[in-house]
């Protein structure tokens, strides 16, 4: 140990904080900062929320995962940073991260970390009996010749590729859901294991 100090409001706040230029449209018309507020596990969001309402801000939320093991914090637009930060119930001070779907053209990169390495696949492991979950902002696109079963489309046991999609929204198929479901276990039913751009995992069934 080093050193015992008092807990200063300007080591609660991120030195990123208003210097990320962000990309998305609607982050980049926003007025006023987007904060995200860690309290200590002990603290009285109700207090904090008093306090940063005080200071002007608005879209003000409460997030408390304490029940589930996580963490509090307290989500406003907000400019007065170093009112906030005073506050003995504050840990830390950040910007919200900006949410952005990215696609990469390599999925075989993930093996070795270069696209002509295909270290697993040279290993004989290209996913057999493995069943990949798939999460993302909508179902893949079945029809797309990565998952499609030209015998029997349904999802089921006996699908090819696609055992079952779970999606109670209703929405509709997402390229990106897509994409990332073909980086996992796409296997193209025209050109089977030899495909060029197929799955990590292309010999197994996946879900999405």
């Amino acid at each position: 140990m080093r050193a015992v100090v008092p807990y200063l409001p300007e080591y609660k706040v991120s030195p990123l904080l208003g210097r990320v230029a962000f990309r998305t449209e609607g982050r980049t018309r926003d007025r006023g900062m987007w904060i995200r507020i860690d309290l200590f596990p002990d603290a009285d969001p109700e207090r904090v929320v008093a306090e940063v309402r005080r200071e002007g801000a608005s879209d003000v939320r409460v997030n408390d995962d304490r029940p589930l093991g996580g963490d509090l914090h307290v989500l406003a637009v907000l400019s007065n940073i170093e009112a906030v930060a005073q506050l003995p119930d504050v840990r830390w001070i950040e910007e919200v991260a900006e949410h952005i779907e990215d696609n990469v053209a390599a999925s075989s990169t993930i093996q070795s970390g270069a696209t002509n390495n295909p270290a697993i696949w040279n290993r004989n492991i290209h996913g057999e009996g493995q069943v990949i979950g798939i999460i993302d902002n909508g179902p893949l696109d079945i029809n797309h010749c990565f998952f499609q079963d030209p015998a029997n489309n349904t999802p089921s046991l006996s699908h090819r590729k696609v055992l079952q999609i779970r999606n109670a929204a209703g929405t509709t198929a997402g390229g990106h859901a897509t994409f990332t479901a073909g980086n996992a276990a796409g296997n193209d039913f025209n050109n089977p294991g030899a495909a060029a751009r197929r799955g990590g995992a292309w010999a197994a069934p996946g879900g999405g």
